[in-house]
């Protein structure tokens, strides 16, 4: 269903990321050339004021250029963001997070003394970079996967990117610093709970069940709203750990119910929740450690 306009939508992505005119202008200019189209200043003026619609090719180029549904840019009720981007924000959530057990890696293993600054100089990128990589807010280009991937010796560079490499350091480093600084803030039995869902999370989760990645707060509590599904139908028991019989019934559970699993994580049930357990301050306390890392 047709809910909305182009313009309201341009209007509504330039208000969410504190875009002008001339930076979608700019953002356009690669699309242009690529679909041989021409987008001036006038033509995207009238598009927001909403006096002209966007012809085909100008509307993909404009999604393109945003990174967004062409679908959602008409105005249907469709999510903002293509499955690319997603795909996208995932890899580098996962690079990011591979980065960061790949320094602590090095500490463990290799030289206990080194600092984060002394790292990244060993890989030859600089300090500020690593960490906007670290905190998802940009990917590698070329030359920073190749310094990366000769670093560590990896048979295929895709590891960085898919979480595979991710596992593999985590069992190398015995937990991420998340894991090690949940399992001493919190009793044996809440530590196996966490554990538990955490593993249901990363390696069980269909791609279809969304935790919303654009709120950390709304993650934490989907989670919660998660782990409670799972412990109505007995899939999970508090205090347990889940073998492989209870990691084969579950993913079965989450894969035949994805319909009725997104529908209870609704604003509704998060707002019946109160966020006041130590797992919903892991990704600031990771941060700490690391300045604590960096400045040691």
């Amino acid at each position: 269903m047709k809910e909305r306009n182009t313009s309201d939508r341009l209007k509504e992505i330039m208000a969410k990321n504190g875009l002008r005119q001339i930076d979608i202008l700019n953002k356009a200019i690669p699309f242009c050339k690529k679909y041989n189209v021409k987008l001036g200043r006038n033509d995207l003026s009238q598009y927001i004021s909403g006096k002209v619609e966007p012809s085909q090719k100008k509307l993909t180029v404009l999604a393109e250029a945003l990174e967004v549904n062409e679908a959602w840019l008409m105005g249907y009720d469709v999510p903002m963001e293509t499955e690319i981007k997603r795909q996208n924000n995932k890899s580098r959530i996962y690079f990011g997070l591979t980065l960061l057990e790949l320094f602590r890696y090095y500490k463990i293993h290799i030289n206990n003394n080194i600092n984060f600054k002394t790292f990244c100089d060993l890989i030859g990128i600089e300090e500020s970079r690593m960490l906007d990589f670290i905190n998802y807010k940009t990917s590698p280009n070329r030359e920073e996967i190749n310094r990366i991937y000769n670093l560590y010796n990896m048979d295929s560079e895709e590891k960085l990117f898919d979480g595979e490499l991710y596992e593999e350091l985590i069992e190398k480093n015995n937990g991420s610093w998340g894991i090690q600084m949940i399992k001493n803030s919190m009793p044996e039995e809440d530590y196996i709970n966490e554990n538990n869902l955490s593993l249901i999370i990363t390696s069980l989760l269909p791609d279809k069940i969304k935790l919303d990645s654009n709120s950390l707060e709304n993650t934490n509590k989907n989670k919660i709203i998660l782990k409670q599904l799972l412990l109505d139908n007995n899939l999970i028991t508090s205090g347990k750990e889940i073998n492989k019989e209870d990691i084969s019934n579950i993913k079965t559970f989450l894969e035949d119910n994805i319909d009725y699993i997104n529908n209870k994580l609704n604003d509704e049930e998060r707002n019946k929740i109160t966020l006041n357990h130590p797992s919903s301050k892991i990704s600031g306390m990771e941060k700490e450690k690391l300045i604590e890392l960096k400045n040691e």
